[in-house]
């Protein structure tokens, strides 16, 4: 029997991220089972293949219109003599009216962002079932009282909330106060072979071993900073060791004048997008991954994956997959001092590290799923079934 299943992505001021590989990719899926999907997103100033591969796939995307309310009506509500809804909630509701989905999933790149409690309270209001996947939280994501209750009411109404590391949800319930009996963990999609097997080249001299940084170029989240204050070291700087940032992002520009500014352009290159993750792997011998916060990071699955060891932070699902100098290494805190201390760690058993990737290997191939978009999917469909015979 098919189904009418909706897609809401809250992910807003990116083209596109690693947030939103699981939705759209389980949305084709669904698709091409032949159920009826709809997508909803944010809008975005330029054009995004993404969408238009959802398109392709006869999936019927909105761009939501986002109509930010007028300085008087701000005022009028906090004064609460205004108690229309939202513009931007009646139309999501229009759309979702005119749809009659079984079931909407929501996708947020933050756990719980605005959008999201805005969106989802259409579907309580509209007695609409509906389900969560966050992906990054952040011990700076804390909501004040009245939101973190307003938080917990829309996350208890869901069917299932997916968090992709119990890290995570482990965090966002305490964030809340709440603990969610209807929570689960849900794994990301990779882009990289489940049986990747990248050769291994062993640095001879005068070759460097090379280092990946494969992450969004986002100081903020994503540590890069972190990085380049441990490779400013004079240690570092005499080491025949070379650093790759791979990705793109919003502050690009500051990070090359930081590398600039540290003189570190004979050690760090912007490797750019690759839209072949494996052939990062044949030239690379570890990830290093400096987050300040995250969900769990694609990069480090697809590292393992290829049989690469990873120098991580202990932030969010990294601990859940790597283990601590047996698969990787694990900087205690995202710190200049803490990263340090793992670097250098790292680089005392760097002629150990093709055995540990071989290990992380064998032992992420015991954590993910071979195809985690299919195992999504069913799961998605599996809710829909119980919710009707309910």
């Amino acid at each position: 029997m098919p189904f009418k299943i909706a897609f809401a992505s809250t992910m807003r001021g990116f083209p596109w991220g690693g947030s939103e590989e699981l939705w759209s990719q389980t949305a084709i899926w669904l698709a091409s089972q032949g159920h009826t999907i709809s997508a909803s997103v944010e809008p975005y100033p330029q054009p995004r293949p993404k969408l238009t591969q959802l398109s392709h796939q006869g999936i019927s995307v909105q761009i939501r219109q986002t109509v930010p309310p007028s300085l008087v009506k701000r005022v009028l509500k906090r004064l609460k003599l205004l108690r229309s809804v939202d513009t931007t909630q009646q139309l999501f509701q229009h759309w979702l009216l005119q749809i009659k989905p079984d079931l909407v999933c929501f996708s947020s790149g933050a756990v719980a962002d605005m959008e999201l409690e805005y969106l989802a309270s259409v579907c309580i209001v509209q007695s609409i079932p509906f389900v969560t996947v966050g992906q990054a939280n952040s011990e700076l994501f804390w909501p004040n009282s009245e939101r973190a209750e307003r938080l917990g009411k829309i996350f208890r109404s869901a069917k299932q909330c997916f968090f992709v590391s119990q890290a995570n949800r482990h965090l966002f319930e305490k964030q809340i106060a709440t603990p969610l009996i209807n929570a689960e963990v849900v794994c990301n999609p990779f882009q990289v072979n489940y049986d990747a097997a990248p050769p291994w080249t062993e640095p001879t001299k005068p070759l460097s071993w090379q280092l990946a940084c494969v992450a969004r170029l986002d100081p903020s989240a994503k540590g890069q900073d972190l990085l380049l204050d441990v490779l400013a070291q004079q240690k570092w700087r005499d080491r025949p060791l070379k650093v790759s940032l791979f990705g793109s992002g919003p502050m690009e520009q500051t990070l090359r004048q930081l590398v600039s500014h540290y003189q570190l352009e004979s050690t760090i290159q912007f490797a750019g997008h690759v839209s072949n993750v494996e052939d990062i792997w044949r030239s690379h011998h570890a990830l290093v991954l400096p987050s300040r916060y995250e969900g769990l990071p694609l990069s480090l699955v697809e590292c393992m994956l290829c049989s690469r060891p990873a120098i991580v932070t202990d932030v969010a699902g990294n601990k859940e997959v790597l283990d601590d100098a047996e698969t990787g290494f694990i900087a205690e805190a995202p710190t200049v001092k803490h990263l340090d201390q793992a670097m250098e760690r790292a680089w005392e058993q760097r002629h150990n590290w093709q055995a540990m990737g071989e290990l992380a290997g064998n032992r992420i191939r015991q954590k993910v799923p071979r195809n985690p978009v299919v195992e999504f999917g069913q799961c998605l469909l599996k809710i829909v079934q119980e919710t009707k015979k309910s």
